[in-house]
């Protein structure tokens, strides 16, 4: 135990160097005129400089997280997503420490060992010597707890928990305010114990808006006028930009090819192939020596599947070229009957990426589309190129741009600079980019053109509702002239549906959880009421009561106390995220991550 203990605790002691890095490392004086990356600092919050040596444990823990159970390096898009994630981890941190200090939050020996012995964390439960057949043993957790040859080990438990100790006292303090009161209670057990069942008549919206009847420019535009309140809109940009791809060239295909082929030369050459797809295929099926079991015709992509099918049994294939890479083939078995045609087979897969040269080719490209550029026509420098520019459209501060895709550090660009400003040279995941800023319009009711698309689905939408509701009508006119319920239904063309016996939380097959129907439900009083027909989420739907039981409040006394703790979490759940999330709106937070790992790569 002792051992596993030692081990244990080299994880506990680099959190906690962490945590102390964390507390002591904020930025010191340096010299003013460099730009804040030269000087080591990723970001600010309120004001305070942070330290690149304070940022990168964050990353560090996120990188290692994401690095194990891999041999592979991570990928661009990754490393972008740990980069942001270890951002956001830190200042989430910095902000509620800062809480905290406010509050002088503090915690005694004694509430820390309480703490460890009634709320067991997480992972201390997951080690294997505090569990039995797998399961976490909470004897003996305790009975380490009190090993005195453990003592070292909880002391570092003990150091490393304290931080998580004050945030949950810090917790307690703001959710304090969370009450449940004996009419909540009693709505909240009636609400999950009534009962109620009730058969369906619905017509539902995709019944008339798929494919949805044309409309024509007047009723579009005639739509959105009556509308307009409707599509209200953030601040807006456009941009013109040379986009220069990130795909791979024929001279990358080829690169990869040669490497194809020196893996086809080791196997004809003797090499097992389950082997060498361990060691050099770059997919799934790679830790089972390149296998994708048995399939037909007609599963695998056309040139896979033409070069596959195309061998028998213990043959393996030339590098066929997929847009997935490059792939070695091989068939086990080949089976041929009446049914069709399967094959046994294994491959090794080689993926093929833009190389280094070809994205700095492009880098370099486009540094000489800016060195030529005279004032602000970028179409005529990317054109002394042969290069053409590309619009984006109009789009909103935060939003994914048309073209290029989300990216923040471009989308930032476009609204802090006025029309006709040139960017610097941006790397997304999929593209190297150079943007002009072509058109802003500030927050407000969107332009017709910018709204078209969500006016043509909305003024849809609405003819497709009346349509529903028009259904529903005939529905009720035919059941008032004395048609039985079901009868009335199926003679305007729809089954009804009958639910289950179900709460007001339940779901009804074909319909859901929807809120409307299941009110509308229980709105009902006696069995052989029947609704008018009324609007739901996804169409209109009239409703017939067939049997309902009220809650037994016999029953209320046994489960009060249970009720009132699981309404009181979720209270405090929801009255913590809303304080939280306030926090971190009102901070002012900047980051200068794209301008600190430019400066470095």
């Amino acid at each position: 135990m002792l051992s596993t203990f030692r081990k244990f605790t080299k994880v506990v002691i680099w959190v906690v160097i962490i945590a102390f890095v964390g507390t002591i490392i904020f930025a010191w004086g340096m010299e003013v005129t460099q730009s804040k990356a030269q000087r080591n600092i990723v970001g600010t919050i309120d004001g305070k400089d942070i330290d690149y040596r304070v940022y990168q444990t964050y990353y560090d823990r996120l990188y290692q997280t994401k690095q194990e159970g891999t041999d592979e390096e991570l990928d661009p898009t990754t490393l972008r997503q740990i980069r942001t994630q270890a951002w956001d981890n830190l200042v989430s941190e910095y902000l509620l420490n800062q809480q905290i200090e406010k509050r002088n939050i503090k915690e005694t020996d004694e509430e820390v060992v309480a703490f460890l012995r009634y709320q067991p964390p997480a992972e201390l439960q997951q080690n294997p010597e505090f569990q039995t057949d797998g399961r976490f043993d909470y004897q003996k957790y305790i009975s380490a707890m009190t090993n005195p040859q453990a003592a070292q080990f909880w002391a570092s438990v003990e150091t490393l928990y304290r931080p998580q100790l004050r945030v949950y006292k810090l917790q307690q303090q703001v959710v304090t305010a969370a009450r449940v009161t004996e009419d909540e209670l009693h709505d909240y057990f009636v609400a999950t114990q009534e009962k109620a069942k009730a058969v369906i008549i619905n017509a539902p919206v995709v019944k008339f808006s798929e494919p949805g009847p044309e409309v024509s420019e007047d009723q579009l535009r005639q739509y959105y006028e009556s509308h307009k309140e409707d599509y209200k809109a953030d601040e807006r940009a456009a941009l013109e930009c040379v986009i220069f791809s990130k795909k791979p060239t024929e001279d990358d295909w080829l690169r990869i090819k040669s490497e194809a082929d020196a893996i086809k030369a080791r196997i004809d050459g003797g090499e097992d192939f389950a082997d060498m797809a361990k060691s050099y295929s770059e997919d799934g099926s790679a830790k089972n020596g390149g296998d994708l079991g048995v399939f037909e015709k007609g599963s695998m992509v056309p040139e896979f599947e033409q070069a596959a099918f195309s061998l028998e049994a213990g043959q393996v294939s030339e590098p066929v070229r997929t847009r997935f890479g490059w792939h070695i083939i091989k068939v086990f078995s080949k089976k041929v009957d009446a049914s069709g045609e399967e094959i046994q087979a294994s491959h090794i897969l080689l993926r093929v990426q833009p190389s280094t040269e070809t994205t700095d080719q492009a880098f370099r490209t486009a540094n000489k589309v800016l060195d030529e550029l005279s004032g602000s026509d970028l179409a005529a420098a990317a054109a002394g190129f042969g290069l053409k520019t590309e619009m984006t459209g109009s789009f909103a501060k935060n939003a994914s741009i048309p073209k290029i895709g989300a990216d923040r550090k471009i989308n930032e660009f476009a609204f802090k600079n006025k029309v006709g400003a040139i960017s610097p040279i941006y790397e997304t995941d999929s593209a190297i980019v150079i943007a002009k800023i072509v058109e802003k319009s500030p927050a407000g009711i969107a332009p017709f053109e910018v709204a078209r698309t969500a006016v043509r689905r909305d003024a849809v939408n609405q003819i497709a509702m009346d349509a529903c509701r028009s259904e529903m009508e005939r529905v009720d006119a035919l059941i008032k002239a004395g048609v039985p319920f079901e009868t009335a239904g199926k003679d305007v063309g729809y089954t009804p549906i009958t639910s289950d016996l179900i709460s007001r939380e339940g779901f009804i097959p074909g319909i859901g959880g929807d809120p409307y129907i299941i009110g509308t439900i229980f709105n009902l009083v006696n069995p052989g009421d029947i609704s008018k027909p009324f609007k739901y989420n996804r169409g209109w739907a009239i409703v017939k009561l067939l049997e309902r039981r009220g809650a037994d409040l016999t029953q209320y006394g046994a489960v009060r106390d249970s009720l009132e703790q699981t309404l009181l979490t979720t209270k405090q759940r929801e009255l913590f995220n809303a304080w939280y999330q306030n926090l971190m709106a009102s901070a002012q937070v900047e980051d200068y991550l794209d301008e600190f790992f430019s400066v470095r790569e």
